[in-house]
């Protein structure tokens, strides 16, 4: 008997098992969470089977669901890829540019060159998605994305460095930030740290929502503790106020603390606190011209 699902489906399939929420996948796919739910009920019922277990704590993959979840990818890459060589013959006005980064990029580095872009080219148009660096790989590859902004190159997997191009873009890492003459600033002079070793102060950071703060709830728990910000703030540029009034802490990257900043800046030693910078295009498909053109002009601003 075939099975009944359509391409957004998959794409749903693939937000819901990034989120494990119906909620947050409402707001990625711009659904209430009533229609999300109603959606994924008839996924199931045209699959014949259960993709999620619904818990207290969100959804739980079944295997049926896992294994819908990794047929998918390469299903909506050929679709991505049709709908690319079709784009040509198109009649219909062009899409926005829809670009995925990670925090990082997309406060430091995109919205000021995107702003500097149109100035050149007065009919740009985008949408400037915050995504998690592991994640949007993924994106590019299925169409859900036109271009990528991650860090962490390093850490990509083989698999998608076969399929995917990556054009390096800029160095960063992360640090930590200590008000002035504080305990800790006179604590971790002139050294190195852990991110470990400063479990026991209070933190600033981005909102829960982020990206980056869910990945530093994630390096935490790897080293042995949880991560609770006393303060939650939308910008880095907020977290380095905080800190220079406060007595607080925040990881930050390099690249969002001003050179005059009223605030101490220290480096982490932990293997991830490098975060390389790099756009992230699709190979199996024509990447779109807008695309490869809003690179190229990022790389000539980044040089100047």
């Amino acid at each position: 008997m075939p099975l009944h699902y359509e391409l957004s489906d998959l794409r749903l399939l693939l937000i819901l098992m990034r989120t494990r929420s119906l909620s947050a996948n409402g707001e990625a796919a711009h659904l209430t969470t009533s229609a999300v739910s109603l959606r994924l009920r008839k996924l199931e019922d045209g699959i014949g089977a259960q993709l999620f277990t619904r818990t207290g704590k969100g959804l739980v993959p079944t295997e049926a669901g896992t294994a819908l979840a990794e047929a998918a990818v390469p299903i909506l890459a050929e679709a991505a890829a049709l709908d690319a060589r079709l784009n040509p013959f198109s009649k219909h006005d062009p899409e926005p540019l829809r670009i995925f980064s990670n925090s990082t990029g997309l406060q430091n580095f995109l919205c000021q060159i995107a702003a500097d872009y149109l100035r050149e080219n007065s009919s740009f148009r985008a949408v400037l998605t915050e995504h998690r660096s592991s994640l949007t790989p993924e994106a590019v590859l299925t169409g859900e994305a036109d271009l990528g902004l991650i860090g962490g190159v390093r850490e990509l997997s083989p698999a998608f460095r076969t399929k995917l191009e990556l054009v390096p873009f800029v160095e960063d890492r992360h640090v930590v930030i200590l008000p002035r003459d504080s305990r800790a600033a006179q604590q971790f002079k002139n050294r190195p740290i852990l991110f470990a070793e400063l479990l026991n102060l209070r933190f600033a950071a981005l909102t829960d929502a982020s990206p980056m703060t869910a990945a530093m709830k994630e390096r935490a728990l790897a080293a042995g503790f949880r991560f609770e910000p006393i303060i939650e703030a939308p910008s880095f540029s907020l977290l380095v106020e905080l800190v220079a009034r406060g007595p607080l802490a925040a990881v930050v990257p390099q690249s969002a603390v001003p050179p005059n900043a009223p605030v101490e800046v220290r480096e982490l030693e932990d293997s991830w606190a490098a975060r390389p910078l790099a756009f992230v295009l699709p190979k199996a498909r024509p990447a779109l011209s807008s695309a490869i053109d809003f690179v190229e002009f990022a790389l000539r601003t980044q040089k100047r």
